[in-house]
């Protein structure tokens, strides 16, 4: 009389729960997330907002030269971005945004004795999104991961290192951010 689907029941219910796990990324993604979404659902007049997640990639192309016979640590560079950042239905940072960064290591090359190619090393440091925000840049999707970018161009036999306005690279967000949509 029904017994089987009370057996069922009761035996899934004694069962123990399996332990979940949620990793901090995922809880975070989350929690920005709920935050931009109760934001919005409250309706308090203030313009929607929609959450920059770390490690989003961001496409961008040099747009100044740099090379490691001319340019000095500190020098400052231009890049500007290829693709909208697109999250929610809502560009965060618009195609053609300018981006900064600065030459980190530039050595140039010796001929001699003993021979040493040139060395050249960058960092993207900031793009502004759609707010006006400061968005700050990294090298990797890892948030441990290496902060600078290193032209090599040695695979083509190269002693002269250089980027110029033919190079694209792609960086990350480096943090989590709130970003207020038009």
């Amino acid at each position: 009389m029904g017994g089987g689907r009370g057996a069922e029941a009761n035996s899934q219910s004694t069962a123990p729960a399996a332990p979940r796990v949620v990793h901090r990324r995922v809880r975070a993604r989350l929690a920005a997330v709920l935050c931009a979404g109760l934001g919005t659902a409250l309706g308090r007049g203030q313009t929607p907002s929609t959450p920059l997640l770390d490690g989003t990639p961001v496409l961008l192309r040099m747009r100044s030269a740099i090379t490691s016979e001319t340019s000095q640590p500190g020098d400052p560079i231009r890049l500007v971005v290829l693709r909208d950042v697109v999250s929610g239905g809502h560009v965060l940072i618009g195609r053609r945004a300018e981006a900064t960064g600065t030459v980190v290591v530039a050595e140039p090359m010796h001929l001699g004795f003993v021979s040493r190619r040139g060395r050249l090393t960058f960092r993207i440091d900031q793009v502004p999104a759609v707010d006006g925000q400061s968005i700050r840049l990294r090298a990797s999707q890892a948030a441990s991961g290496p902060d600078q970018f290193v032209v090599d161009r040695a695979r083509l036999h190269h002693q002269v290192q250089w980027a110029d306005g033919g190079d694209i690279f792609e960086a990350f967000v480096n943090g989590n951010y709130v970003i207020a949509v038009p």
